[in-house]
């Protein structure tokens, strides 16, 4: 079953629908001492709504992303 969230002001209406999505690194390969990059893949109708902040390998290694400056 959904949830129905919405927000109304004067000038538009904002509805999200509470729904479950998959996230995932798909599998990519690198040689030894190269760079490897972790692309995560993200439903479409989530992206808008989803920011990144880690990658957990064993519930007990966390990789974070470089800052977007670098």
């Amino acid at each position: 079953m959904s949830e129905c969230l919405s927000i109304i002001s004067d000038d538009f209406i904002i509805t999200v629908v509470r729904q479950k999505y998959q996230v995932g690194v798909k599998d990519s390969h690198v040689l030894a001492g190269n760079t490897g990059v972790l692309r995560c893949d993200v439903p479409t109708q989530a992206k808008e709504y989803v920011s990144i902040t880690s990658w957990v390998q064993d519930s007990a290694f966390n990789i974070y992303p470089a800052p977007e400056s670098e």
